[in-house]
């Protein structure tokens, strides 16, 4: 278990106990094809572990999900046809990643020496267009990092969009708003959670630990997280308390105006 004050005296090894837990719990399996699938412990919409195969080209290696994440989102009636506003965001999610999408694969290309940051760069992707989706209150699907942007606009929130930062690890993370330091408010950048689960938790908690070094003193990580349907869990709250050991300011959608005005300024 994880004391208070051994976060507080820097006495907690974060990224030893993280990259030893990532690797105990990843796959790795040779395919019939020669190509090599590694399974990594975070979820998708389907509760399922995100994979990811390696493909040999010409030119080095193909990292791709062969399909799979946008075939999970067709068969939950998750319309992407044609120039929707869904297919505008999903590309736009997918290219911050410095993915692609073709024939509904999401792919990346690399060479063998950049191969680990490429392959954090789309099981990132992976877990966030999975994580796309969210179930309104009349039925309607929408897509919760939509509703967390239309927010910020509609408050006139000043921010820029997917912003990719590099950390201690030499990998990059990207967070999808990050709003600029104001006099004595600190720099905020901004991660929506769609379905709060302790994988995506752990991956968050690593991540901020890894970015929060490389930038000002000051700059907070917020998690604005969508409680429509947490049905009072205790997961949830448990997850919600995490956040909050490690620094990370936990807002739930439902009480989002609470911080308004910290969030504008």
């Amino acid at each position: 278990m994880i004391m208070k004050n051994e976060i507080n005296n820097n006495s907690y090894d974060f990224k030893t106990k993280y990259l030893n837990w990532l690797k105990d719990s990843m796959q790795e399996a040779k395919m019939s094809d020669g190509v090599i699938s590694i399974t990594a412990p975070f979820l998708d919409m389907n509760n399922d572990w995100i994979e990811i195969f390696i493909k040999k080209d010409s030119s080095g290696l193909i990292l791709t999900d062969i399909g799979e994440t946008i075939s999970d989102l067709r068969m939950a009636n998750f319309n992407l046809k044609g120039q929707s506003k869904r297919n505008e965001i999903l590309n736009s999610l997918v290219k911050s990643y410095g993915a692609e999408i073709k024939n509904n694969e999401i792919f990346i290309k690399c060479t063998y020496d950049n191969f680990p940051i490429k392959a954090n760069m789309l099981m990132q992707c992976l877990i966030k267009v999975s994580d796309m989706m969210m179930l309104s209150d009349n039925n309607i699907k929408t897509i919760f990092s939509e509703e967390v942007e239309h927010y910020l606009d509609n408050n006139g929130v000043r921010y820029t969009k997917n912003v990719n930062l590099l950390g201690k690890s030499k990998l990059y993370t990207n967070f999808e708003f990050v709003i600029p330091k104001f006099r004595d408010v600190p720099e905020r950048c901004i991660v929506p959670i769609n379905i709060l689960k302790s994988t995506i938790v752990k991956a968050t908690i690593f991540s901020w630990d890894d970015v929060k070094d490389t930038r000002n003193v000051n700059s907070v990580l917020c998690a604005v997280i969508n409680d429509k349907n947490k049905g009072g869990s205790s997961k949830f709250v448990d997850n919600i308390n995490a956040f909050k050991e490690y620094g990370i300011i936990p807002i739930t959608w439902s009480n989002i105006d609470k911080y308004k005005e910290w969030l504008t300024a």
